[in-house]
């Protein structure tokens, strides 16, 4: 529907052609495809962008912020202008409200998982980021940077038993 709206509203001078479920690539795919001219646009986790920006994670650090409203005021102050500075410096256009992935879940094949003890051991798959392995060491657990487009065959080849996304 968003598609067709913006069509429509630049009387045809604006087509946004829609590729869901990873149809051009992995995410860290779409970055270079992004930086190289291959795709005009497109959203992305801060995690993966972090590669690339360090900065652009700041807002998913585990347990920095203690709600979401503290997150918004932050990414809409002056923490969320330093982030996109330094996406710009990275030569990216940004838009003014930083993309929001929406809440963090753990889903396992092997165990429940209620708290922060039952990750000791267990090998889960996060993005392809830095923040997000090293967090999950923290937990001594086996953290697995796999582009999303892989998690089901890595659960079902059982190199993961377990996945951590939004």
């Amino acid at each position: 529907e968003m598609a067709a709206a913006i069509k429509a509203e630049t009387n045809g001078k604006f087509d946004l052609q829609i590729f869901p479920n990873n149809q051009l690539g992995s995410d860290t795919d779409m970055l270079s495809q992004i930086r190289s001219g291959g795709v005009e646009f497109f959203t992305l986790s801060g995690l993966i962008l972090s590669t690339l920006v360090p900065a652009a994670s700041i807002n998913g650090i585990g347990f920095a912020f203690p709600d979401y409203g503290t997150v918004w005021k932050a990414m809409d102050g002056d923490l969320g202008a330093h982030v996109r500075g330094e996406i710009k410096k990275a030569g990216l256009e940004v838009m003014d409200k930083i993309w929001d992935n929406g809440f963090r879940q753990t889903t396992s094949s092997s165990k429940p998982i209620n708290g922060p003890d039952d990750f000791k051991g267990f090998k889960i798959r996060v993005p392809v980021s830095p923040l997000w392995t090293s967090m999950f060491k923290a937990f001594d657990a086996a953290p697995a940077s796999i582009n999303f487009a892989e998690v089901y065959s890595a659960l079902q080849t059982k190199i993961v038993e377990g996945q951590e996304n939004p």
